[in-house]
């Protein structure tokens, strides 16, 4: 449910934000929560394993946003 959870929010992002951090895989999140949400059957171990590897990286770069943020 949390990856469920982080595709959704990722989801409200603002459009101006996701374009200023381009490599942020936005829409694999965003992607991820549709099959989760509405297509149970398309869910494989291999999406699964593919977004948790790179979980620890799009951590490291939200840290990086607020960062940016606050320097603001």
């Amino acid at each position: 449910m949390r990856l469920h959870f982080i595709g959704e929010t990722i989801k409200s992002v603002p459009f101006s934000l996701k374009k200023d951090y381009k490599q942020i895989r936005w829409m694999k999140f965003a992607r991820l929560r549709n099959i989760i949400g509405h297509r149970y059957s398309n869910v494989n171990k291999n999406i699964i394993w593919d977004v948790l590897r790179i979980l620890s990286e799009l951590k490291n770069q939200i840290e990086k946003i607020l960062e940016d943020k606050n320097k603001d």
